[in-house]
């Protein structure tokens, strides 16, 4: 898969007692499509094998082409993170299975934004701090 690191994110949650935040650094693991994966073997096969490659055109890295593309994804992706995180309480969020509920959530949302072309494999909180 391609992992997409989605840098950190500081927000208010939704307790209405308290004044409460969210700060989580946010990843996930994309699914490449058929054609990523061939252009990718074939990009493997297509290396010279010693020689000094002249006249030859550089090969374009086609796991570069998936990072640009992402980043155009980038903010809409950030945008339903946030818009699902926001949504919960602390109380919510402080137990394994409400984060792991919200992670199926950002999850289900992502992917409506790739509308079938790309699926989250997996969606990661490598900080998660409540306060």
């Amino acid at each position: 898969g391609i992992l997409l690191d989605l840098g950190e994110f500081i927000l208010n949650l939704a307790d209405s007692n308290a004044r409460r935040y969210l700060k989580a650094g946010v990843a996930m693991e994309l699914s490449k499509t058929q054609e990523e994966i061939e252009a990718a073997a074939l990009a493997a096969s297509a290396k010279p094998s010693g020689g000094h490659g002249h006249g030859a055109a550089e090969a374009v890295d086609p796991n570069a082409l998936i990072v640009a593309e992402m980043e155009r994804y980038k903010p809409a992706i950030r945008d339903s993170i946030i818009s699902v995180l926001s949504s919960k309480t602390s109380d919510e969020l402080a137990t394994t299975p409400g984060k792991e509920l919200s992670k199926e959530q950002i999850k289900e949302s992502v992917d409506a934004i790739f509308d079938g072309n790309r699926e989250v494999l997996r969606v990661s909180f490598g900080s998660f701090f409540i306060q």
